[in-house]
């Protein structure tokens, strides 16, 4: 919960501001901005089923880190180079940003639910959602705040302009790699450890990002893998959905009991008229 919810507001004092960089300091239109969404959405696609069989293989811990790694490095050295002159490489980072993201989240909520005692699922879901989400939301207000007191123009880094957004970016993804400490701390069940995942990787059949492509090319136009994906994403929203219906019964529930309770008790304290006329 600590190193989600660090995460989340380290990484949104710049992520809100990237697309205003970008069409306002970079000769790209909309058009371009949309190309660089769509790209980090098909980066998803692809590497979302190598993230998965690895999960399952070696655990949810080394593979957020990973992938809280490699967003942060990519993001890191590309923002710092980018420039009007020099902006091609953001194509590809948008890329393996979207790649690293699609693993981040696959892991994040399965790693929470995996460590929580059974008993406690729903106060921890909702504290792990209330404060996460708290955290994440003051990201941008504090970010926003920091870019508009700094000067414009910082000078220039390689023949580029150096300006304020890339001071914020830079901040904000340097604090990204120190938050990964964090996760350090915590002791996944049967995880298994984070260089025998990253040794496999180098060979992974599954890894392969053309592979990840075919894939999603028989998703798409393969009537049977379409249908199979289906079936899986109503499983899964189905069991989603059971859990936060679960959640929710058991907060109602609680509520509904601390309602009555006062009640109860101005009941004995004060009996009705019918008991007084009785006695």
């Amino acid at each position: 919960m600590l190193f989600i919810g660090c995460w989340g507001f380290v990484l949104n004092l710049g992520a809100p501001f990237y697309s205003v960089y970008v069409l306002r300091e970079l000769p790209l239109s909309m058009g371009g901005l949309t190309l660089l969404t769509t790209l980090s959405t098909l980066g998803g696609l692809v590497a979302l089923p190598s993230w998965g069989v690895l999960s399952d293989r070696f655990g949810n811990k080394p593979v957020l880190m990973t992938c809280a790694f490699l967003w942060s490095v990519v993001a890191l050295i590309s923002w710092l180079f980018v420039g009007p002159q020099r902006y091609g490489h953001l194509f590809l980072n948008y890329f393996v940003v979207g790649a690293t993201t699609a693993g981040f989240q696959l892991c994040q909520f399965n790693l929470m639910v995996k460590m929580i005692p059974t008993r406690s699922k729903a106060p921890y879901i909702s504290v792990f959602l209330a404060l996460t989400s708290l955290l994440t939301a003051l990201g941008p207000v504090l970010g926003g705040k920091v870019l508009t007191s700094l000067p414009h123009d910082f000078g220039t880094f390689l023949g580029q302009p150096l300006l304020r957004f890339h001071v914020v970016f830079l901040v904000s993804l340097v604090f990204c790699l120190l938050s990964i400490h964090l996760l350090e701390q915590l002791k996944e069940p049967a995880e298994r450890p984070l260089r025998e995942m990253v040794r496999v990787m180098r060979t992974m059949r599954q890894f392969n990002p053309v592979l990840g492509l075919i894939s999603v090319a028989q998703v798409i136009f393969t009537p049977r893998r379409l249908s199979r994906f289906a079936e899986d994403s109503l499983r899964t929203i189905r069991r989603q959905t059971a859990d936060i219906t679960e959640v929710g019964e058991e907060l109602v529930g609680h509520g509904l009991r601390t309602i009555k309770q006062p009640f109860s008790r101005e009941k004995d304290d004060h009996p009705d008229e019918e008991t007084k006329l009785r006695q």
